[in-house]
Protein backbone atom coordinates (compact mmCIF):
# COMPACT_ATOMS: atom_id res chain seq x y z
CA UNK A 1 0.00 0.00 0.00
CA UNK A 2 1.28 3.43 -0.98
CA UNK A 3 0.58 6.27 2.06
CA UNK A 4 0.72 9.68 1.26
CA UNK A 5 1.61 11.86 4.72
CA UNK A 6 -0.13 15.15 5.13
CA UNK A 7 -0.20 17.19 7.85
CA UNK A 8 -1.31 14.52 11.23
CA UNK A 9 -3.36 12.41 8.50
CA UNK A 10 -1.76 9.49 6.47
CA UNK A 11 -3.66 8.92 2.83
CA UNK A 12 -4.44 5.86 0.94
CA UNK A 13 -2.82 6.41 -2.61
CA UNK A 14 -2.42 2.92 -4.39
CA UNK A 15 -1.71 -0.78 -4.03
CA UNK A 16 0.89 -3.08 -5.20
CA UNK A 17 1.02 -6.73 -5.35
CA UNK A 18 4.63 -8.22 -4.84
CA UNK A 19 5.31 -11.65 -6.52
CA UNK A 20 7.78 -13.67 -7.07
CA UNK A 21 8.12 -16.82 -10.21
CA UNK A 22 3.80 -15.36 -10.45
CA UNK A 23 2.75 -16.36 -7.24
CA UNK A 24 1.82 -13.58 -4.19
CA UNK A 25 5.21 -13.12 -1.89
CA UNK A 26 4.86 -11.91 1.38
CA UNK A 27 8.02 -9.38 2.57
CA UNK A 28 8.97 -8.64 6.36
CA UNK A 29 10.76 -5.66 4.93
CA UNK A 30 11.21 -3.32 1.78
CA UNK A 31 14.27 -0.62 1.11
CA UNK A 32 14.15 2.13 -1.66
CA UNK A 33 18.17 1.24 -3.15
CA UNK A 34 17.98 3.85 -5.98
CA UNK A 35 15.80 5.60 -8.24
CA UNK A 36 16.40 7.52 -11.72
CA UNK A 37 13.88 9.48 -13.67
CA UNK A 38 11.74 6.74 -14.68
CA UNK A 39 11.67 3.35 -12.00
CA UNK A 40 12.19 3.39 -8.33
CA UNK A 41 14.52 0.38 -7.46
CA UNK A 42 13.45 -1.80 -4.22
CA UNK A 43 15.35 -4.70 -1.95
CA UNK A 44 12.85 -6.95 -0.19
CA UNK A 45 13.44 -9.22 2.39
CA UNK A 46 11.48 -12.41 3.04
CA UNK A 47 13.35 -14.11 5.63
CA UNK A 48 17.01 -14.45 4.98
CA UNK A 49 16.48 -14.10 1.18
CA UNK A 50 16.70 -10.41 -0.25
CA UNK A 51 14.91 -9.86 -3.94
CA UNK A 52 15.17 -6.76 -6.40
CA UNK A 53 11.76 -5.16 -7.76
CA UNK A 54 11.26 -1.93 -9.51
CA UNK A 55 8.22 0.17 -10.39
CA UNK A 56 8.19 3.21 -13.21
CA UNK A 57 8.28 5.97 -10.73
CA UNK A 58 4.96 7.46 -10.73
CA UNK A 59 3.19 4.08 -10.70
CA UNK A 60 -0.03 4.34 -7.79
CA UNK A 61 -0.26 1.34 -7.87
CA UNK A 62 0.70 -1.73 -9.99
CA UNK A 63 2.61 -5.48 -9.59
CA UNK A 64 6.47 -5.80 -8.47
CA UNK A 65 7.77 -9.04 -9.81
CA UNK A 66 10.74 -9.54 -7.88
CA UNK A 67 13.73 -11.77 -8.68
CA UNK A 68 15.61 -13.54 -6.04
CA UNK A 69 19.01 -11.84 -5.10
CA UNK A 70 20.75 -13.38 -2.60
CA UNK A 71 20.63 -14.92 1.41
CA UNK A 72 22.21 -13.64 4.28
CA UNK A 73 24.27 -16.34 6.39
CA UNK A 74 23.80 -15.69 9.80
CA UNK A 75 25.10 -18.67 11.58
CA UNK A 76 28.89 -17.83 10.38
CA UNK A 77 28.61 -14.17 11.51
CA UNK A 78 30.61 -12.90 14.47
CA UNK A 79 29.31 -10.48 16.62
CA UNK A 80 31.75 -8.63 18.77
CA UNK A 81 34.73 -10.87 17.60
CA UNK A 82 32.63 -14.63 17.89
CA UNK A 83 29.88 -16.40 16.46
CA UNK A 84 26.31 -16.67 18.72
CA UNK A 85 25.63 -20.63 19.42
CA UNK A 86 21.92 -20.18 19.39
CA UNK A 87 21.47 -17.67 16.67
CA UNK A 88 18.97 -19.54 14.53
CA UNK A 89 16.75 -19.01 18.07
CA UNK A 90 16.95 -15.48 17.42
CA UNK A 91 13.82 -13.95 15.61
CA UNK A 92 14.53 -10.76 12.91
CA UNK A 93 11.67 -8.81 11.09
CA UNK A 94 13.19 -6.10 8.81
CA UNK A 95 16.66 -4.59 8.41
CA UNK A 96 17.83 -1.14 6.77
CA UNK A 97 19.84 0.13 4.21
CA UNK A 98 22.37 3.27 3.37
CA UNK A 99 25.00 3.31 0.89
CA UNK A 100 25.19 -0.21 -0.31
CA UNK A 101 24.96 -1.76 2.70
CA UNK A 102 22.41 -3.42 4.98
CA UNK A 103 21.72 -3.98 8.90
CA UNK A 104 19.81 -6.82 10.01
CA UNK A 105 18.79 -6.63 13.65
CA UNK A 106 18.24 -9.40 15.66
CA UNK A 107 17.02 -10.27 19.10
CA UNK A 108 17.14 -13.27 21.84
CA UNK A 109 14.92 -12.24 24.85
CA UNK A 110 16.82 -8.97 25.63
CA UNK A 111 19.86 -9.43 23.66
CA UNK A 112 19.75 -7.61 20.31
CA UNK A 113 22.31 -7.54 17.71
CA UNK A 114 22.62 -5.27 14.40
CA UNK A 115 24.52 -7.96 11.15
CA UNK A 116 26.11 -5.48 8.72
CA UNK A 117 26.35 -7.11 5.20
CA UNK A 118 28.20 -4.89 2.71
CA UNK A 119 28.44 -4.24 -0.91
CA UNK A 120 24.73 -5.17 -1.66
CA UNK A 121 24.85 -4.19 -4.93
CA UNK A 122 26.94 -6.99 -6.53
CA UNK A 123 25.44 -9.53 -4.05
CA UNK A 124 24.60 -13.09 -5.21
CA UNK A 125 24.01 -16.24 -3.59
CA UNK A 126 24.91 -16.66 0.61
CA UNK A 127 26.57 -13.41 1.66
CA UNK A 128 28.80 -13.28 4.82
CA UNK A 129 28.18 -10.71 7.58
CA UNK A 130 31.26 -8.00 8.02
CA UNK A 131 32.73 -9.60 11.32
CA UNK A 132 34.23 -6.21 11.97
CA UNK A 133 30.91 -3.77 12.02
CA UNK A 134 28.49 -6.71 13.62
CA UNK A 135 27.97 -5.98 17.46
CA UNK A 136 25.26 -6.87 20.11
CA UNK A 137 23.47 -4.09 22.26
CA UNK A 138 22.27 -5.58 25.63
CA UNK A 139 20.09 -4.03 28.16
CA UNK A 140 19.98 -4.93 31.95
CA UNK A 141 17.18 -1.90 32.22
CA UNK A 142 14.63 -3.96 29.92
CA UNK A 143 15.88 -8.02 31.26
CA UNK A 144 12.19 -9.14 29.90
CA UNK A 145 13.06 -8.04 26.44
CA UNK A 146 15.22 -5.67 24.37
CA UNK A 147 13.91 -6.19 20.55
CA UNK A 148 15.15 -4.24 18.21
CA UNK A 149 12.84 -4.26 15.28
CA UNK A 150 13.74 -1.89 12.55
CA UNK A 151 16.90 0.38 11.97
CA UNK A 152 18.12 2.99 9.43
CA UNK A 153 20.94 5.61 8.65
CA UNK A 154 20.24 9.36 8.51
CA UNK A 155 20.84 12.99 9.98
CA UNK A 156 24.48 12.98 10.19
CA UNK A 157 25.03 8.99 9.69
CA UNK A 158 23.44 8.14 13.00
CA UNK A 159 21.73 4.80 12.81
CA UNK A 160 18.70 4.93 14.16
CA UNK A 161 16.95 1.73 15.74
CA UNK A 162 13.04 0.80 16.44
CA UNK A 163 12.68 -1.07 20.13
CA UNK A 164 10.07 -3.03 21.87
CA UNK A 165 11.41 -3.16 25.36
CA UNK A 166 9.52 -4.64 28.34
CA UNK A 167 11.02 -4.68 32.30
CA UNK A 168 8.39 -7.37 32.90
CA UNK A 169 5.49 -9.27 31.19
CA UNK A 170 2.22 -7.24 29.46
CA UNK A 171 5.38 -3.71 30.20
CA UNK A 172 4.05 -1.65 27.17
CA UNK A 173 4.94 1.35 28.03
CA UNK A 174 8.94 1.51 26.97
CA UNK A 175 9.00 1.32 23.42
CA UNK A 176 10.38 3.55 21.60
CA UNK A 177 12.36 5.29 19.10
CA UNK A 178 15.88 5.64 19.44
CA UNK A 179 19.98 6.41 17.72
CA UNK A 180 23.40 5.91 18.63
CA UNK A 181 25.69 8.68 19.43
CA UNK A 182 29.01 8.33 17.51
CA UNK A 183 27.66 6.00 14.90
CA UNK A 184 29.54 6.44 11.56
CA UNK A 185 27.95 4.39 8.48
CA UNK A 186 30.64 5.76 6.54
Amino acid sequence: MKLKYVGTTYYKVGNYTIKYDGADKAMSGVKITSKDASSINFLFKSGRTLYRGSLPLTATSGTINVTNSFSLNIEDAKVNGSTISNITSYAFQGFGYYNNTIYVPMTYKNVSIVLVYRNISTASGTIQADPNLSFRVTSSAFPDLFEIEGVGVANGDKLWFSTNRRTAPGDTAHDGVHYFNGFSAS
